[in-house]
């Protein structure tokens, strides 16, 4: 999880710099990143999904909402490449002002208190993975101890087990 908030942000870092020239080419931008925070946005509640298995213990759905966070992933990648040929192809220019665009801005400043929130639930959700962890280690281990209480009861053939140790009265 925190592999992909990284990578979001270097993506977002790059945007943040960037400016383009023509207005057919700032539109095209501008389109760009609101399908970005469209995708975020999917993404975040991808994430709230995931939060919300945890939470319930319910360890069937959670490789679904894995799985739509991977696409969902793949899909801002796309739009991050798209985004990045556009700086490409214009230089990185701000236009004739040479002052940012304040739509982009705007949206920038979305996107980063986006990747905020999703930070925080990243992390959230890696509490509660660890914690469902150490639970599972605690029962296979206290499962064990049982095995092991009882294995020495028993025949090597077939037969009932014998306790060797109860009071004869």
């Amino acid at each position: 999880m925190n592999t992909d908030y990284r990578k979001a942000v270097t993506v977002h870092k790059t945007l943040k710099g960037n400016m383009v020239a023509p207005e057919t080419t700032l539109d095209q931008y501008r389109g760009l990143i609101e399908q970005k925070i469209r995708l975020i946005t999917d993404y975040k509640d991808a994430t709230r999904e995931i939060k919300d298995t945890l939470n319930q213990n319910n360890s069937a759905m959670l490789q679904g909402g894995i799985q739509k966070r991977q696409q969902l992933i793949k899909q801002i990648d796309g739009v991050d490449d798209r985004i990045q040929a556009l700086n490409i192809r214009y230089n990185h220019t701000h236009g004739d002002s040479g002052k940012p665009d304040p739509v982009i801005a705007a949206q920038i400043k979305s996107i980063e208190q986006m990747l905020g929130s999703v930070a925080a639930m990243d992390a959230n959700c890696v509490c509660l993975a660890e914690s469902e962890r150490d639970n599972m280690k605690r029962t296979i281990l206290h499962d064990q101890q049982k095995r092991k209480g009882t294995k020495g009861y028993r025949p090597s053939g077939a037969g009932p087990a014998r306790f060797v140790d109860t009071r004869i009265r």
